[in-house]
């Protein structure tokens, strides 16, 4: 059976990048529950890499949508939001 391209990329990857925080594990259970409640095709990487963290400190935790930046910074985003953030990146990541 051989899969195409795009079956191969069907899920959105989200990644959390964060130094364990309040706020970034706060930003990471919400991003779970969004994508749970959803229903949506999602595969939530929660990233603590020490080398990785750094490239974007001071702006954690940092959201990321199929490699885009969508958004970083303490001031949380509510599940609304979120959600319209995630749809976002992986639209454009389609294009």
């Amino acid at each position: 059976m051989s899969v195409t391209r795009h079956e191969e990329t069907a899920k959105t990857k989200i990644e959390v990048i964060e130094p364990g925080c309040p706020f970034c594990r706060r930003l990471h259970k919400t991003v779970l529950e969004v994508v749970e409640e959803q229903g949506m095709e999602a595969d939530v990487a929660h990233v603590t890499d020490f080398k990785t963290v750094l490239r974007y400190v001071p702006f954690t935790p940092v959201l990321t949508v199929d490699g885009q930046i969508v958004h970083r910074g303490k001031f949380l985003p509510d599940k609304d939001k979120l959600l319209k953030l995630i749809r976002t990146g992986a639209e454009r990541e389609e294009r």
